[in-house]
């Protein structure tokens, strides 16, 4: 079944709140093969990856909102998270530093 973008994202959100994160991540999934820049969809799907373990997936998918400078602030806040996470102190701080300006 086909869905709109703003389905496909409010579907992966009920899901993701939820905890059925299979069917969360399936829907995000196929919002970002549609639409690979969304923001929200790639926070969220870092959101995941991170839950689970996979920081290094989650950065890929946190750095998307934060190069196209993101106005929501989580986003800045998660991609620098998961960068201290990984001891990328000085990425971290380059975000940071981005985040205001």
């Amino acid at each position: 079944m086909d869905y709109s973008l703003p389905e496909l994202l409010n579907r992966a959100i009920e899901r993701h709140k939820r905890g059925d994160h299979d069917q969360a991540k399936k829907y995000y999934l196929e919002l970002l093969r549609e639409k690979p820049n969304h923001v929200d969809a790639n926070h969220n799907m870092g959101i995941l990856e991170a839950k689970f373990g996979n920081t290094d997936n989650a950065i890929l998918y946190f750095m998307k909102p934060v190069m196209q400078k993101s106005t929501n602030s989580q986003h800045w806040l998660s991609c620098i998270q998961a960068l201290l996470d990984l001891e990328q102190l000085k990425k971290a701080e380059e975000i940071l530093h981005r985040s205001h300006g």
